[in-house]
């Protein structure tokens, strides 16, 4: 059993750690199942496992007959109970020789298209979705997770630079333009010529171009800034959204939809209210120097706290339940933006305010300030009149053109605050920096070139209904208890995506890993449950409140795991996880192993199983619906994609089209997805949860140093 005598680089260590750490599961009576992991000084396996997983070996210590793949190496097959291999074996052969994961991805892309949280769109597809689970003999549910204030459409969108020759001929287009606009913006009625000018960035050009700016498409320049009054070119277009909402909620002498900020008031002389004005640092201001911040406080005597913050360029947000503790001085926020809530916490003492972010995901936001003199600060404001911006508005034009920093247009948008009944008006499309370039240039050139865009944008006051889509196969003997495979069918819908990557490609997938299993006849102990998400581009809406109303009835506990596909064309080819997971993953995932093999590639599709302190995988862990579980502590994963596509080509951007779709990638994913359900829902427990206790791992000597030390993969 010594190490030397394998031929090949991959350590019988490595290979035996699976069967080491599932022994004792394997050998569990149903009565022992349960949701924590056995020690594993009780997994060791004996000689006569390990000898016998030793002869499944050839000559150069290659698996004879299938194989797992763990840290990126070929080992045995872990011995760990699985589903009933005759059916594992009929749903592999559906998986790969009458795979359908192209046609669901075909009808998704060509004949539904991009599918906005809320949209008309959307709910075809969930329709569409339901009837073929049903049609495949599926228990269905349409779950609905909560209401949208407002639905939008968008209709086929156009743009183009047109230009007319000779005087009096006709204007002719030059160059189509590839760009997008937010979701819940203003669109046009109907096509919309104009003349370009470039956006005004101080009181100069502003006097130079005030009589061009009715009916004029303003080019705004990629490198603008202006302080806390001036153009808001930075920010990007939520940012100018915002304060263009602002602006006109302020002439109509009313607050924003959904803002309780009061209108603009003097400062109480309570020693915290007041502008505070500083600097930001960190998170998405990493490397930046001296991005201004601008805070308005109003603190009420009952402790609540109103107001507004400004980040950078642009007006980020309104306060969202302001508390301010007078004894310890600490005022706590929450700011919303398009991918959800950022609360704030901060300190407020003798006139200076520093304190930061708390997001779950990523790094925080510092921000440092102090107050300024309120009178003084309300003179100058009242001073100066009416903002450049406001001028701007009011002179009428048509629209904003934007720039993207290359060649993919990346469509986002928030629908907070905005009121289907009284839809926003200012129009802004980003097109992409080639076309940005080709106008900016013939502008400074002087030519009489002219914009026109078709933006037909549909709004409808709500409620809108929104919706995951649930089918399920019962289990047969544990039906309480479910393993979930799932992806998210809401895609963003700027012009020319079909919303095929993200996430037509994981729906498909989804969706054809259940028509496998019931066209295979598979029977799973446990329940396997379909999940279609919706929200989730806007911050895992459906999942969230999924966990939720299951953490309420007390339901998590008897989810083994949510897998998720969410990662675009490539193939489900790993899961990263915790080492007390390992063998039963491996063991789920390997029948999948040495099946698909690509020509292009010239190599097997495989799966991988990574071992590693933090499960789940991808997306840092936490930007898809499977961190709506991880944070309730139930084993949420994303599928490592692996392969040749390049998913930020597509990633919400006018590329996310079906031409990217690679289908043996595909045919693989619905396969695995289908295999590792099945076998998770046959195996005799729950996925364990928690980590080995490190006082349980063996010690690096004798037998144990053979077969075990590398075990917990540490």
């Amino acid at each position: 059993m010594n190490a030397p005598t394998l031929r090949r680089s991959w350590p019988i260590v490595p290979s035996l750690l699976a069967v080491i750490a599932g022994c004792a599961i394997a050998s569990a009576p149903p009565a022992a199942r349960a949701l924590t992991p056995t020690p594993l000084a009780a997994q060791l396996p004996s000689l006569a496992l390990v000898s016998a997983a030793m002869a499944t070996l050839d000559d150069e210590g290659v698996p004879k007959t299938g194989y797992a793949v763990i840290k990126g190496e070929k080992a045995p097959v872990p011995d760990v109970q699985m589903g009933d291999p005759a059916v594992v074996a009929r749903i592999v052969d559906e998986g790969k020789n009458r795979n359908k994961v192209m046609e669901h991805l075909t009808h998704i892309s060509d004949e539904i298209g991009p599918r906005l949280t809320g949209s008309t769109a959307l709910e075809n597809f969930e329709n569409w979705a339901k009837a073929q689970f049903d049609g495949w003999g599926l228990k269905t549910e349409m779950w609905k997770w909560g209401d949208f204030p407002v639905r939008f459409d968008r209709g086929p969108s156009s743009g183009k630079v047109v230009m007319r020759g000779a005087a009096g001929s006709e204007w002719r287009t030059v160059r189509e333009l590839q760009f997008t606009t937010s979701a819940w913006t203003a669109g046009t009625e109907g096509a919309v010529r104009g003349p370009v000018v470039k956006m005004p960035e101080n009181e100069e050009q502003f006097e130079a171009v005030k009589d061009k700016l009715k009916g004029a498409w303003l080019l705004i320049k990629p490198t603008a800034s202006g302080g806390r009054r001036g153009v808001m070119a930075g920010g990007g277009p939520a940012g100018r959204q915002r304060t263009f909402a602002n602006i006109r909620a302020k002439w109509a002498g009313k607050p924003i939809a959904g803002d309780d900020t009061p209108a603009p008031e003097p400062f109480a002389k309570d020693g915290v209210s007041g502008a505070y004005e500083g600097t930001a640092s960190g998170g998405r201001f990493a490397g930046a120097e001296g991005v201004p911040v601008t805070i308005e406080l109003w603190v009420g005597q009952e402790g609540t706290a109103r107001g507004t913050l400004a980040l950078g360029t642009f007006r980020a947000g309104r306060f969202n339940g302001g508390t301010y503790d007078r004894s310890t001085g600490e005022l706590t926020f929450t700011i919303e933006g398009g991918r959800g809530a950022a609360p704030y916490t901060v300190k407020v003492k003798d006139g200076v305010l520093s304190g930061q972010s708390n997001p779950e995901e990523g790094e925080p936001v510092k921000v440092s300030a102090k107050v300024q003199d309120p009178e003084k600060a309300q003179e100058a404001e009242a001073a100066k009149g009416p903002s450049l911006e406001e001028r701007i508005l009011k002179a009428g034009p048509a629209g904003f053109i934007s720039a993207s920093n290359d060649d993919r247009v990346r469509t986002g948008g928030s629908y907070r605050g905005i009121d289907g009944a009284s839809p926003p008006v200012d129009a802004e499309v980003m097109v992409r920096q080639a076309d940005y370039d080709y106008i900016n240039s013939r502008v400074a050139d002087g030519l009489p070139i002219q914009v026109e865009f078709d933006l037909p944008h549909t709004f409808k006051a709500g409620p809108i209904p929104v919706h995951n889509v649930i089918a399920e196969i019962p289990g047969t003997v544990w039906p309480d208890e479910v393993v979930i495979i799932s992806a998210h069918m809401d895609s963003w819908n700027g012009p020319g995506s079909q919303g095929t990557t993200d996430n037509g490609t994981g729906t498909s997938v989804t969706m054809e890993a259940a028509r496998i299993l019931m066209a295979a006849g598979a029977k799973p102990k446990r329940t396997i449950r379909f999940i279609l998400w919706s929200g989730e581009e806007q911050g895992l809406l459906g999942s969230r409140e999924y966990v939720k109303v299951l953490k309420e009835k007390g339901e998590l506990e008897k989810i083994s795991a949510c897998f998720v596909d969410d990662g675009g064309t490539n193939y489900e080819g790993g899961l990263q996880c915790l080492d007390s997971q390992v063998s039963i993953l491996a063991a789920a995932t390997a029948p999948v192993n040495g099946v698909f093999y690509s020509e292009t590639d010239k190599k097997h599709l495989d799966v991988n199983i990574r071992p590693s302190a933090r499960a789940g995988g991808g997306m840092a862990g936490g930007s898809s619906d499977h961190a709506s579980f991880q944070r309730e502590g139930v084993p949420g994963f994303f599928w490592d994609e692996v392969g040749r596509a390049d998913y930020q080509f597509g990633w919400h951007t006018q590329n996310d089209k079906l031409n990217l779709a690679i289908p043996e990638y595909l045919m693989q994913s619905s396969t695995c997805a289908a295999v590792t359900a099945y076998n998770l829902a046959c195996a005799p427990s729950l996925l364990p949860r928690k980590p080995l206790p490190k006082e349980e791992e063996p010690k690096k000597d004798g037998a144990a140093e053979a077969v075990g030390a590398v075990g917990a993969g540490r």
